[in-house]
């Protein structure tokens, strides 16, 4: 998986109030403002292989009016995505940790 370069930003025009909308930062798609709408993962997948992620996005900006229905564009915030929940697992991770100190001070 290749990491992509990104920022969360607050829009103005975001649709979801409670969701960072996400900027790409690079390549091709640099300036596309979109926001995560619906993430599911299906454990159950026919394969037996790890869990496949499934999401929808909504777009705030396309400024160079990009195609984003290509199986690259799929792949970047699908990459993007994984990496915000990874973040987000570690600080998970990190906090969990601090309280399992103070509640075992050994």
């Amino acid at each position: 998986m290749s990491k992509v370069n990104y920022e969360l930003v607050e829009h103005p025009n975001g649709f979801h109030d409670e969701h960072w909308c996400v900027k790409v930062g690079e390549g091709d798609y640099k300036d596309i403002i979109y926001q995560y709408d619906t993430i599911h993962f299906n454990e159950s997948n026919p394969e037996g292989t790890d869990a496949i992620l499934k999401f929808n996005t909504i777009t705030i900006e396309n400024p160079n009016d990009m195609d984003l229905t290509t199986e690259e564009f799929s792949g970047i915030i699908g990459n993007i995505l994984v990496d915000i929940i990874g973040e987000r697992l570690k600080d998970v991770d990190e906090s969990d940790k601090d309280n399992y100190r103070k509640l075992d001070p050994q």
